[in-house]
């Protein structure tokens, strides 16, 4: 709940990370982010038919 409170905050907060001087290791953090949450319901899947 304060999430959603904070949520405008919050994405302003990361935006500033897109140019600062530490945004190489956003950019990095981000893809592996997009990665991961690509494949992660790929795995869910196959342990799902795993237990089936």
């Amino acid at each position: 709940m304060f999430f959603l409170f904070e949520k405008e905050r919050l994405i302003q907060f990361m935006n500033k990370f897109k140019t600062s001087k530490i945004s190489v290791f956003y950019h990095e953090i981000a893809f592996f982010g997009r990665k991961f949450s690509r494949t992660f319901g790929k795995a869910l899947w196959v342990f799902r038919s795993y237990l089936d």
